[in-house]
């Protein structure tokens, strides 16, 4: 069980951060994601929007299997086969989380139960005199810009919703010998995009939305890599 605790260099002086084996998200099938990370990840995964279950609200997400419990994007050693990790993941053991009673601002946290703590090896959080080293800046940094970024993705897909351009879609697949239908995922209607208004289509072009949502379409054809590496894992007698 995860233990988020704020990075502080009392606590966390002479403490090192090692190569994660990442055995936490093993069972992640989706991850939520930027818009902005679109490009990157829709290159390799599909990058979908769904409906959140506790307040109905659109999420962009990236998925990494077909079914809950799984991920296809880390193998055995707990290793990630790809080219690019998501943030969420790539950030791992760091989050930011907000401190009571300090006006809203974010702090740099740690979970204390990861793997990728270590007293003997990697990157050192805090020199010999308890500054915190140029990696944990850029971490911090990282994360920072990344919050910002998931803080704006919420009105981009508000855009979406307004001009009515998200439609749920069911996806029927073969694999593994058996019929499959994937449910419960929304995607953009290019027909509707395409009979956008000029005016309409030129203020998703000014507000830089057209990248992400050709990024989005053309992540969906790794559905059916999914599908297919599913079954080769099915299939495989080790």
């Amino acid at each position: 069980m995860a233990k988020i605790i704020p990075v502080n260099p009392e606590q966390h002086k002479g403490l090192k951060i090692k190569t994660s084996d990442l055995s936490l998200f093993k069972g992640e099938h989706i991850v939520p994601i930027s818009v902005f990370e679109a490009a990157q990840a829709g290159a390799e995964m599909p990058v979908i929007f769904i409906k959140s279950a506790d307040t109905g609200q659109f999420l962009f997400v990236a998925m990494l299997a077909l079914d809950a419990g799984e991920n296809l994007f880390i193998n055995e050693d707990n290793r990630w086969t790809g080219i690019y990790v998501p943030t969420a993941i790539a950030s791992y053991p760091f989050r930011l989380v907000q401190l009571p009673n300090n006006d809203g601002q974010l702090s740099l946290a740690i979970d204390e139960e990861s793997s990728a703590i270590s007293k003997t090896e990697g990157r050192d959080l805090f020199d010999e005199n308890g500054k915190q080293t140029e990696y944990v800046d850029k971490i911090l940094d990282h994360l920072g810009r990344h919050h910002e970024m998931m803080q704006l993705t919420p009105n981009i897909i508000q855009e979406l919703v307004n001009a009515d351009l998200l439609m749920q879609q069911t996806i029927n697949m073969e694999f593994a010998g058996q019929q499959r239908a994937l449910d419960g995922i929304y995607i953009v209607d290019e027909k509707k995009l395409a009979g956008l208004s000029d005016e309409a289509f030129l203020e998703l072009r000014r507000k830089n939305i057209l990248p992400m949502i050709y990024a989005h379409l053309g992540s969906l054809t790794h559905i059916r890599s999914l599908a297919k590496a599913k079954s080769n894992k099915a299939s495989d007698p080790s």
